[in-house]
């Protein structure tokens, strides 16, 4: 006879929230009668229609008067017209009366005051948020009112809204200075993000300045963008800037275009300029960073940035101050040009040769942030000179070298400084007879 092997149990200890509710003998299920309970633990009733936003739980049981027991179902918010909104109301199988727990509003930091005929719950300042009436079967039963105070909410979020959407700074000096009465004691912090609060007053992410130079050399990182188009048109019919930063030394160049299809051909230009210029070791273009313009993101200049190498950048969409390098150079070399032109005066057509000297000046005269050099310096090893520098828009005489001039005609012709040359030692010179610029440097400015 073979013996069976003996089983062996193990006991599980089942954990069970456990609450207690001691109820009246003659108890109703209707739903705006709510009775107040000092027995009871937690708010609770039996009527799943008193409830709104139910999570269902498992497991938990409350303990009645005659010791019989009910399941909990879940736990809900108190939504009946003209009763206060309660928070954390259990849902109890088998409970036949509507129970409020004493305890639980006094874990609200009210305060609640029974008396022969009735009973009260106050605030802090003595204002009254519920009232109950003694009943024949010596029970409190809360008077229903369609102006309840009370909504069984006193977070941070409730008086957040309260208060207008005031801020947490806000809150803060309030509950520190005790500067108001009837806000309770509680955290000055909003931690959930208020949808009110996004819709009224929600501002684009900022943007800090970086405190640090974050390129070690030229032409590591240039930044491109297009500045117009110009309603006027320049002298030599152009309506738009290219605007090319270095961000190592700051040094910038200007390159006017009529359409903004040739922003390619001119960017290619400059970029076979800047490595020839440049030894060897610094030769080559690292990066670019550019907006999402059409006349940046096309197949033309994906093509130009493999074949050299490049890596290009762009900032994120309606987010310009990701490419606020060449963005704030744009604004000064505005403001720098409308200043002189407007100055003396000067024809709005002249806005190129504005531009051209502000960009000029600019390179010879700023400070490159956090160092002591101008982006002159920075770009050619060599500090610049101002000595021949002059007043943009001055009257000055040009000499008629060019033309064959009797014994007594005069030797100058008067003209308008409009700036310098790019690729000579010799002032800019404007006509207004024949709407003409040329270059010299035999030339005398009356600024």
């Amino acid at each position: 006879m073979v013996s069976k092997p003996a089983s062996n149990y193990v006991w599980i200890k089942k954990e069970i929230s456990l609450y207690a509710a001691h109820t009246a003998r003659k108890t109703t299920l209707d739903r705006i009668i709510w009775y107040f309970d000092s027995d009871c633990s937690r708010h609770m009733t039996g009527n799943a229609k008193n409830l709104t936003n139910i999570h269902r739980e498992d497991g938990g049981q409350v303990t009645f008067g005659d010791g019989a027991k009910g399941a909990m179902i879940g736990r809900g918010v108190l939504k009946v017209d003209g009763l206060p909104k309660l928070k954390n109301v259990l849902l109890v199988n088998g409970l036949k009366a509507n129970l409020l727990s004493i305890s639980q509003l006094c874990d609200q930091n009210l305060y609640v005051r029974f008396t022969k005929e009735g009973c009260i719950v106050e605030d802090d300042e003595k204002q009254s948020m519920l009232e109950g009436t003694r009943t024949g079967d010596n029970c409190y039963k809360l008077n229903v009112s369609q102006h309840c105070k009370y909504t069984g909410e006193t977070t941070p979020q409730l008086w957040h809204k309260h208060l207008g959407h005031l801020h947490s700074r806000g809150m803060h000096k309030l509950l520190k200075y005790g500067v108001v009465r009837g806000l309770p004691a509680i955290s000055s912090k909003v931690e959930a993000v208020c949808k009110g609060c996004m819709a009224g007053k929600q501002h684009r992410t900022p943007h800090s300045a970086w405190k640090i130079i974050t390129t070690q050399q030229p032409l590591e990182l240039l930044h491109i963008d297009l500045m117009g188009p110009v309603q006027i048109e320049s002298i030599a019919g152009k309506r738009n800037v290219l605007v090319c930063v270095d961000d190592f030394s700051r040094f910038t160049w200007v390159e006017f275009i009529r359409e903004k299809s040739d922003t390619y051909k001119v960017f290619a230009s400059l970029c076979r300029r800047f490595m020839t210029e440049k030894n060897v070791s610094i030769g080559k273009i690292v990066r670019i960073r550019s907006d999402h313009g059409r006349e940046f993101e096309n197949n033309e200049f994906a093509q130009f940035c493999d074949k050299k190498g490049i890596s290009h950048e762009s900032s994120a969409p309606k987010t310009p101050q990701q490419n606020g390098v060449v963005e704030r150079k744009n604004r000064a070399l505005q403001e720098m040009a409308r200043a002189m032109t407007n100055s003396k005066n000067l024809p709005h057509k002249l806005w190129a040769e504005a531009v051209n000297t502000a960009c000029y000046i600019s390179n010879n005269v700023h400070l490159r942030y956090m160092t002591h050099k101008t982006p002159y310096e920075l770009w050619k090893r060599r500090k610049p000179k101002v000595h021949y520098f002059r007043e943009f828009g001055s009257t000055c005489y040009v000499l008629r070298e060019r033309e064959q001039l009797g014994k007594f005609d005069s030797r100058s012709i008067e003209g308008i400084f409009i700036g310098y040359s790019r690729n000579s030692h010799a002032y800019r010179v404007y006509f207004r007879n024949n709407n003409t610029i040329i270059k010299t440097v035999n030339v005398e400015i009356a600024d």
